[in-house]
């Protein structure tokens, strides 16, 4: 196995490891999982190595000399608004391809009539090569040449540079790039881009506050999904505002420690919801998994609701977080549709929540809000959510802090208005807010900015 294969593989294995590279912006070395391999000896005489979903490479005769062991891979990446395809890796690499090979590879429903399939050694890497490709209208699949080996993948053809503007990125960005945030579709869901679910959209209740029941609350690892047993657990309908005090100090207040299947029984008011943990957690035997301090979670139960399901977040992943973006607190995130399910396209904005103002820049410069694809791949510039709808930014002014989602539901559509979220925000320390469709009750304030 050569080394960058084995560097993949090992990504595969540890991809999460990688996650402040997704914060910081680190492309040549940012990190991949290569999925559903299939291998194929392929003789001089030549043949036909299939994939999976589809994907098919024709080896013609005297492609690969006198013959080789050849691999197809799909190459887990974060999408981008302008990509159509997933991401294969024929291999290995560095073979050579002596005669051009055909590929033949699915690409989704909003694929236009003129396409390009660009080739990399490293996904998103430098351009290698890129070929133009022809798509008939509704075809579920492209064919084209390809010269040599390396990652594929397929996009729209650059358009003009328009100087910018709301939905692709801002004044002076250059929509040529490759990951450019120029939506070109509706909001969608997973790897093969289904659109997300959005029939709930306005109508999605906000509970009534109801006195407190017993309610099971279940910890899972933000970052892995693994259980967190031994989290001692705080429970309240506002935030702690003091992370060092204890339940003691409010009668509204519930604590308990997480069994072996990361759960706990605590008595909890419907409504607002506000999880976190006690700095005398000690996250179990797993030193990996020690709970970040004074992280808290902003959840929503229903009256009758039995589990209360908890992203815990780990000292692993805030300490990597902070070594990427280089600051305490943050607010970190999942836009979800009505199916609970990981949403991209999607623009995540920030607002200071008592005077109504856009957060513009992070505390660093920069864009307010950074994407992320939970495999430590960053997203480049672009000012949508990718592959996992991972979202992160950080407060800036407070301490109540706005956060909404805006998106396209149908191809030609305006950016509308999916999610919003108020809540406030303990200095220095991590907030976890997912970002669900909006509720009847949202606040008035909810998206009053344009």
């Amino acid at each position: 196995m050569d080394y960058d294969s084995l560097v993949r593989r090992i990504a595969r294995i540890g991809a999460w490891v990688g996650i402040a590279l997704a914060f910081a912006g680190c492309p040549g070395n940012a990190p991949s999982a290569l999925t559903d391999c299939a291998t194929m000896h392929i003789g001089p005489e030549g043949g036909t190595l299939t994939g999976a979903r589809g994907t098919t490479v024709i080896f013609p005769n005297g492609s690969v000399g006198r013959g080789a062991d050849m691999t197809l891979c799909l190459v887990e990446t974060g999408h981008v608004p302008r990509q159509h395809s997933d991401m294969i890796e024929l291999g290995p690499p560095g073979a050579p391809i002596f005669v051009p090979v055909s590929v033949t590879m699915p690409v989704d429903a909003t694929t236009p009539s003129t396409v390009v399939a660009e080739v990399r050694a490293t996904p998103f890497g430098s351009l290698d090569g890129s070929v133009t490709v022809a798509h008939a209208d509704g075809a579920p699949f492209v064919t084209f040449s390809l010269g040599q080996v390396g990652d594929v993948r397929i996009v729209e053809a650059a358009p003009p540079i328009d100087g910018g503007g709301p939905t692709d990125g801002g004044p002076g960005i250059d929509v040529n790039r490759p990951d450019a945030p120029r939506p070109v579709g509706p909001v969608v869901v997973g790897p093969d881009l289904r659109p997300a679910d959005y029939g709930c959209l306005g109508t999605r209740v906000i509970p009534p506050v109801h006195p407190g029941t017993p309610v099971t609350v279940h910890a899972a690892d933000w970052a892995d999904h693994s259980l967190r047993a031994g989290y001692v657990l705080r429970v309240s309908s506002t935030p702690i505002v003091d992370p060092s005090g204890t339940c003691a100090l409010s009668t509204d207040c519930h604590e308990g420690t997480t069994d072996a299947s990361g759960d706990v029984t605590l008595l909890v008011n419907s409504g607002p919801v506000f999880v976190n943990v006690a700095p005398s957690s000690l996250g179990g035997p797993d030193a990996a998994h020690v709970p970040a301090q004074h992280w808290s979670s902003g959840l929503t139960l229903a009256v009758d609701a039995t589990t209360l399901e908890v992203a815990a977040l780990s000292a692993r992943t805030q300490n990597q977080i902070i070594s990427g973006f280089g600051i305490g607190g943050f607010v970190l995130g999942t836009v979800r549709d009505c199916a609970d399910a990981p949403v991209q396209r999607v623009r995540v904005r920030a607002f200071d929540a008592m005077t109504g103002v856009e957060v513009m820049t992070s505390p660093l410069g920069g864009r307010p809000v950074t994407y992320g694809n939970m495999l430590g791949f960053p997203s480049g510039n672009s000012d949508r959510s990718v592959i996992d709808g991972v979202y992160l930014t950080a407060p800036n002014g407070g301490p109540d802090m706005r956060i909404e989602a805006w998106g396209k539901l149908t191809i030609d559509g305006a950016d509308v208005l999916l999610a919003c979220e108020t809540f406030s925000i303990v200095s220095g320390a991590p907030m976890l807010v997912d970002l669900r469709p909006l509720s009847s009750s949202a606040p008035s304030a909810c998206g009053s900015a344009p």
